[in-house]
């Protein structure tokens, strides 16, 4: 009976220090930037951009200077159309990741609709620069100078954005 107290007494406290561990990385994991990325974008996607904004902000408590949360952050405030805010996110991004192709796009898109026509055009330009290979930003591009009415211009656009392309097109029919 002597022995049995004293391993039962270190046996609790050996689970009290495990516990104590679990507990901390279980903290450390909550508080750590991937972490919270994941759940804010997982809320964002699940229809609730209020709460990814808080969680986003969150994120960036952690990092400030995470380009990735000040996104989400952004892409969260426009789906709430808080179109000054998710700009000023947005910039705030490219500060950070200025060669950011996602954030080039996004940014150009968001001029483009606040009618701001050489911003959204040098926005869109850095995009397609940055990933030549993604028709998406030539596309936008391609529809901004439809939508101005300068089809020439418009046309090459189009172009650009099917070269390379269309094999891919090809392939999956």
């Amino acid at each position: 009976g002597s022995r049995v107290l004293p391993q039962l007494a270190e046996e609790s406290a050996q689970a009290s220090r495990d516990l104590d561990t679990a507990a901390r990385q279980a903290a450390a994991t909550v508080a750590s930037l991937p972490f919270q990325l994941k759940l804010a974008q997982s809320v964002l996607e699940s229809g609730r951009p209020e709460l990814a904004v808080q969680n986003f902000r969150r994120a960036l408590h952690l990092v400030p200077q995470s380009a990735e949360a000040w996104h989400g952050l952004g892409t969260a405030l426009l789906r709430l159309n808080r179109e000054d805010e998710a700009l000023q996110a947005w910039q705030q991004g490219i500060e950070f990741l200025p060669d950011s192709a996602q954030l080039q796009a996004d940014l150009g898109s968001l001029y483009r609709r606040r009618r701001e026509d050489e911003l959204a055009l040098a926005h869109l330009h850095r995009a397609a620069q940055l990933t030549p290979d993604d028709s998406s930003p030539w596309l936008a591009l391609a529809d901004f100078f439809w939508h101005q009415g300068n089809s020439a211009e418009a046309l090459e656009y189009y172009d650009r954005a099917f070269t390379g392309h269309l094999f891919d097109l090809k392939a999956e029919y």
